[in-house]
């Protein structure tokens, strides 16, 4: 049994499904319970007691408290990343990495023992700084908690939803043009998902502008996000082709797989790399306004398609066979020198 120990950030998405998640369904392989909340103060008597440490992209507390319990216990350092540290200019976040967080990033990289990551794209990017990395790719516990599909009614009108977050501003500006064949369709609905109150989130709903039905949904607790597809009949999934995209992950086929429904995916990296993902495919900007009007006509076969896909992403990312491979690393971490 592993004295491991996760470092997160309550309201980060990533830290939820890189380090919260798979801790919470980890109970066979600690020999510790999974600690929901806790203070700098406990989070130190924690680490005190530990093996090894687990977080996200840069450590969540003073990175001196970690290095300290390295050189006295021989304490083991386990990053993960879910995306790389080079944004393009007009990424939302692009001036904080610039200004010294991706440096930061690149710094715990190197002095990992080992670093997990989602794609094999992205290992090729961590390996010139650390060598021993192992591909990990996003999973979901299916049928469980919040990743259960559940038995409310939907609204008679096919809805669309757009689930994201703020730093996908260009990436949902791809929908203007085709929104504006498409909110000529009859008998459909729209939504947004994850709204907040910010510049950022105005300009992003600007896009829905004028479109049928549109609802806003605001921004859910990570805990109980995925209740935001109980009103959808299908997910939206745009993604602009360019390098930072291709080092992301394919978590937005997973959601609406959760929830058996379709989804209507750009096919770029990292999306495209499951090319045997039955999903509607987006390979030029006319196909957003023919693949809408095909389910709003075909319901029955969006339900179909709902079904196909959550068989497929739960034979292939089904988080308990994941957390297997990931304990197990950890634990031969254990008894490297």
């Amino acid at each position: 049994m592993l004295r491991a120990f996760p470092l997160y950030t309550k309201h980060s998405g990533c830290d939820y499904h890189r380090v919260h998640l798979p801790f919470n369904f980890a109970s066979q392989y600690l020999d510790a319970p999974f600690f929901e909340g806790y203070s700098i103060e406990k989070t130190l008597d924690y680490i005190m007691d530990a093996d090894l440490v687990v977080w996200n992209r840069a450590c969540p507390i003073d990175i001196n408290h970690i290095l300290g319990f390295r050189k006295r216990s021989g304490l083991k350092i386990v990053v993960d990343l879910d995306d790389w540290v080079e944004l393009p200019v007009r990424h939302p976040l692009y001036e904080h990495f610039r200004n010294g967080y991706a440096k930061l990033i690149l710094d715990h990289l190197r002095f990992a023992d080992l670093v997990t990551v989602t794609t094999d794209r992205l290992a090729k990017k961590v390996r010139p700084y650390n060598a021993n990395v192992l591909v990990i790719p996003n999973a979901l516990p299916y049928g469980e908690d919040q990743f259960a599909p559940t038995d409310v009614e939907k609204p008679d009108k096919f809805t669309f939803v757009y689930a994201g977050q703020s730093s996908h501003l260009e990436d949902i500006r791809m929908l203007t043009n085709p929104f504006n064949r498409i909110r000529q369709l009859p008998d459909i609905a729209f939504s947004m998902a994850g709204y907040q109150s910010s510049p950022v989130w105005k300009k992003m709903e600007a896009v829905f502008h004028g479109m049928p039905g549109y609802t806003r949904i605001p921004n859910q607790p990570l805990t109980e996000y995925m209740n935001i597809y109980d009103q959808a009949h299908c997910s939206l999934v745009p993604l602009l082709d360019n390098h930072f995209n291709w080092h992301k992950s394919n978590l937005k086929i997973l959601e609406a797989s959760a929830k058996k429904i379709p989804a209507i995916v750009s096919h770029v990296p990292p999306y495209s790399d499951d090319a045997d993902a039955p999903v509607l495919w987006v390979k030029r900007q006319s196909d957003w306004y023919e693949h809408v009007r095909y389910l709003s006509k075909n319901p029955t076969a969006g339900q179909e398609m709902g079904e196909q896909l959550h068989e497929w992403a739960r034979e292939k990312y089904d988080l308990h066979k994941w957390n297997q491979v990931r304990f197990e690393a950890y634990s031969e971490l254990l008894v490297c020198p």
